[in-house]
Formats: C-alpha cells, sequence, structure tokens
C-alpha cells in the first residue's frame, strides 16, 4: 500500500525498522583485513577475527577439510554479528581445517579472506 513510500508508513503507528549497515554504491564488501585463526582454549576449538568492516552486518564463515582451491568443497559453518570472538567448535584433534570470512552488507556478500589453515588439537 504504501508502495516504499516513508511518510506512508510513519502514519501507520508502527516502529519502523532502520538499516544498521550502510553501504555505498553496488560493489560488494572487501575482504576482511586482519584475518587472523587461533586455537582455541578448549580442545576442538579455534578462535577467529577480523576487523570490522564498515556496512557489513554478518559474517560468513566457511571452512573446509579438503582441497581449498576447489570452490565445491567449502561449506558455511557459521554466521557472526561480530567480526572478533568468532569460535568453531566440535573439531576433530590433529585434523587440518582451511577457513575463510567474509562480510555480509546491504549489497549482499563481501569477497572473502584468503583462506588459513589450522591443525585441531
Amino acid at each position: 500500500m504504501a508502495q516504499g513510500s516513508v511518510a506512508k508508513l510513519e502514519t501507520t503507528g508502527y516502529d519502523l525498522r532502520h538499516d544498521s549497515t550502510h553501504t555505498s554504491g553496488i560493489n560488494p564488501l572487501p575482504a576482511p583485513a586482519d584475518f587472523k585463526i587461533t586455537r582455541g582454549a578448549l580442545p576442538g576449538t579455534v578462535d577467529i577475527s577480523v576487523t570490522r568492516l564498515d556496512g557489513a552486518g554478518s559474517y560468513d564463515v566457511q571452512m573446509t577439510e579438503l582441497d581449498p582451491l576447489v570452490e565445491a568443497n567449502w561449506k558455511h559453518v557459521l554466521s557472526s554479528k561480530t567480526a572478533t570472538h568468532i569460535q568453531l567448535t566440535h573439531l576433530v584433534a590433529t585434523k587440518t581445517y582451511w577457513v575463510r570470512v567474509r562480510g555480509i552488507g546491504t549489497n549482499g556478500m563481501g569477497v572473502f579472506t584468503d583462506p588459513l589453515s589450522i591443525v585441531a588439537l
């Protein structure tokens, strides 16, 4: 009914949702900087952090135990609202895992970080 008119929507009496992220243009978000992955304090965990991206509302984390150069090997493992304090759990000791992260903004999925590998303990 409002056909995108904010003025009409404001007359409804409902609280309007406001976008918490904004990006300019149609370009995707760049890859997050300072991508780090370390072994967690508990067995079978790893901790991930990246520098917060302006315009990112959340972060997509993908992982593979296979060849990281084959796109089909990557699987989504979690979405995080924060760029730091991201933790992967239930990993098998002595296995090598490859991990990558990208921001998600109003223009969709951003560019992935270069993948990093870690051996779970």
